[in-house]
């Protein structure tokens, strides 16, 4: 009988746990290395390798299911074929129980080195995501969770590992709740078993919160959050890598929540500290340097975020090179931050050219091409060009729901997206059709209070409105703003935003009372929670303007309206759209005080403007230039029919 030197230098027990952590094709490549030794089909190219130690390794593999379905018949009879003592597979099974604490509680080199940046960490369910390779996986980690669970237990930290693993891949396809329920079962057992403060636990349990969080639960999914944060701080303290990883997922959590100030104050300590412990250059000061700058944008900080988002984007393209992924996406978040600023043709620039090298570098299916797909549609509808953004959306849904599924939340989006698309061209039944589908798959795969099902809601009140369904679209609305305060708060931008769009949807339905009690309402909140010079409440300023210029309080709705457009020329420019928009509607209260003249020379100033950067065919051009030829042909009636022609206002919906 052969016994196995124990000097021979491969083995899968003393890195097995690195090998779980890994792609499960590298287990799989591992099995077919040995098979191919042990058939001499190849000759080893590892030193130390002979076809009997080789047989012990695969007879492993079969034994505990490695990279292989669990055969305990093959197991046999590979020991039996190379004479090998049964011990030293027990031997080798042991030893994975005996090593796998201390692989836990030490820090490889390869963990070292992903830390500090040398090695990019592989989100692998995306990876798998992109290759097409979801199902794949899901089947290989289940069936080697069943042989993990059968040859070491529900509480090995194997067992654990791949569950957790699995859980991440579920969640990839959005389907949270199974995912969540994988996950409680990992944090339960490694709380018993390793212990709260343990980082894998808190790792198990930061995955819990995002799971929480996916769901709309914000509430639990903040406290855990929390937990995280706290207890990392005490265990491995506020300056290590993983730390700073819990403090940034609790930033993004009260960013969504429109908690600007406190996103703020956390991003800019992670910064410090990321610059502090890990350089300029590493690539986690460079994502929190984008995610700093999302929160500056969202306070309408928009100068403040660009350069931030201009810095991270240069010293990806010095250090990564322009091709590289990071790089991509930290131009794709300059283009957001000049698309915001009405800098449409700079935005779309940039877009096209994160497009075509993602294209080139990814292939034309990549989920993150499909999303440089968006950002590029999202550009053109803002620029009228309202063919070639339905054209790409179009194209994005039915790749999504050919890739994803129909009901997947990346296909969903897409449709919501090109219903406002539709609603831009003046298709508003097509609009309305598309919301409700929309609407009805989110409220049932993430429940009708879920912000994005909301979100879908109160974007079909805005359709309704335009189809003349004034009460249906006040209802929707009004649930929808009833669901906001529920879920978020009442102060939050989006509830905010289904406020002001309420008031636009009863001051055209000619509630003009109402409308200025929900604008009002909207900008006294706005003003407290997102500042006076903040775009959205310049929007709403805006809109109260055109609703009191409504109700014939002329003077009022003048002196609001002439606020709104210094606060918008300082803050956007004097030919930022907004601005146009919001001087169109103040030359509308001109024409409506009998101002004739001064209402004619600013209405003409607008359109030969938005001909110049919009071009004659925008929307906006196109309706500037219907009401001065209104205006041209009812200007020898009498001020009150003057006063009727004034209908289609330039209001901005949220």
């Amino acid at each position: 009988m052969v016994t196995v030197p124990k000097e021979e230098s491969f083995k899968i027990p003393p890195s097995i746990y690195d090998f779980y952590s890994a792609d499960f094709r590298l287990r799989d490549l591992i099995v077919q290395g040995l098979r191919a030794i042990v058939t001499k089909s190849v000759e080893s190219t590892v030193k130390h390798i002979s076809p009997a130690e080789a047989a012990l390794q695969l007879a492993l593999s079969y034994a505990i299911g490695f990279g292989t379905p669990k055969n305990d018949d093959q197991a046999t009879f590979l020991l039996n074929k190379y004479s090998l003592d049964h011990r030293d597979l027990q031997n080798c099974i042991q030893s994975i129980n005996d090593g796998i604490e201390k692989s836990l509680s030490e820090h490889t080199l390869f963990r070292s080195l992903e830390r500090q940046g040398h090695i990019q960490h592989t989100d692998f369910p995306q990876h798998y995501r992109e290759r097409q390779l979801l199902k794949r996986a899901e089947t290989n980690y289940r069936r080697e969770i069943e042989s993990t669970k059968l040859i070491f237990g529900e509480t090995h930290s194997l067992y654990l590992l791949l569950l957790s693993r699995l859980s991440r891949i579920i969640a990839s396809q959005g389907r949270w709740k199974e995912a969540e329920k994988i996950e409680l079962e990992v944090v339960e057992t490694e709380k018993e078993i390793l212990g709260a403060e343990h980082p894998s636990t808190m790792n198990s349990m930061a995955h819990m919160a995002l799971l929480m969080w996916f769901q709309g639960r914000w509430n639990e999914a903040e406290e855990l959050a929390i937990e995280v944060v706290e207890t990392s701080s005490k265990v491995l303290g506020a300056e290590h890598p993983e730390t700073l990883v819990s403090v940034g997922h609790l930033a993004r959590m009260y960013r969504y929540r429109g908690r600007l100030d406190e996103a703020e104050k956390l991003e800019y300590q992670v910064m410090e500290k990321n610059l502090m412990v890990l350089g300029a250059e590493h690539p986690d000061t460079l994502i929190n340097m984008n995610t700093l700058a999302d929160v500056l944008m969202q306070q309408g900080r928009y100068k403040e975020a660009e350069q931030l988002s201009v810095q991270a984007m240069e010293t990806n393209k010095r250090v990564l090179g322009i091709e590289h992924p990071d790089t991509l996406h930290s131009m794709n978040n300059v283009a957001a931050t000049r698309d915001i600023q009405g800098r449409w043709d700079k935005a779309e620039e940039l877009n096209l050219q994160v497009l075509e090298t993602r294209k080139k570098t990814l292939g034309p299916k990549h989920p993150h091409t499909l999303i440089s797909i968006n950002n590029l549609a999202s550009t053109y509808r803002k620029q009228g060009k309202l063919e070639e953004a339905q054209s790409l959306e179009l194209y994005l849904t039915e790749t999504r729901m050919r890739l994803l599924g129909e009901e997947h939340e990346e296909t969903l989006s897409s449709m919501n997206n090109l219903a406002m698309t539709y609603r831009n061209r003046g298709l508003f039944e097509e609009a309305e059709e598309l919301s409700v589908h929309v609407i009805e798959a989110r409220g049932r795969i993430m429940g009708e209070g879920h912000p994005d099902t909301l979100d879908s809601m109160s974007n079909l009140g805005l359709i309704l409105g335009d189809l003349g369904k004034y009460e249906e679209a006040e209802v929707i609305l009004r649930r929808c703003l009833a669901g906001y305060e529920k879920v978020l708060a009442p102060e939050h931008p989006r509830t905010l935003a289904t406020v002001a769009n309420l008031g636009i949807v009863l001051q055209t339905g000619a509630k003009y009372d109402e409308a200025e009690a929900m604008h009002q309402r909207a900008l006294v909140c706005s003003e407290k929670v997102l500042g006076p010079e903040h775009p959205d409440t310049l929007n709403i300023i805006g809109n109260l303007g055109v609703a009191l210029r409504d109700q014939g309080k002329y003077n009022e709705a003048e002196a609001m309206q002439q606020q709104a457009l210094l606060r918008y020329e300082d803050l956007l420019g004097p030919e930022h759209p907004d601005t146009l928009i919001c001087k169109a509607n103040l030359a509308g209260t001109y024409w409506s005080q009998g101002r004739l003249h001064e209402a004619l020379v600013s209405m003409r100033s607008v359109e030969e403007l938005f001909i110049r950067i919009n071009g004659a065919d925008h929307p906006h051009t196109v309706q500037t230039g219907e009401i001065l030829q209104a205006w041209k042909e009812s200007s020898l009636l009498s001020i009150e029919d003057i006063r009727s022609t004034i209908s289609d206002d330039l209001t901005v919906s949220e």
